[in-house]
């Protein structure tokens, strides 16, 4: 699964909290290019999981790495 990353995608799951669930507008999304559209890859690839929480319209999405999700 590692070979469809590329180098973005590494360096963006390095960036992202190992152990807990995080938004997109946490700390570490400052630090990646394109942060949502890596969110949005990884999860496509299976390495990370998306839970939504709130209620409409202010719905968020959380997010964190499954156990195949270590770069």
């Amino acid at each position: 699964m590692a070979n469809d990353l590329t180098t973005s995608d590494r360096e963006a799951l390095l960036a992202m909290p190992d152990n807990d669930w995080f938004t997109f507008m946490d700390r570490w999304s400052s630090r990646v290019d394109r942060a949502q559209y890596r969110l949005d890859r990884l999860e496509k690839t299976g390495h990370l999981e998306r839970r939504v929480s709130g209620e409409y319209p202010n719905l968020v999405s959380h997010y964190r790495k499954t156990s195949g999700g270590a770069a």
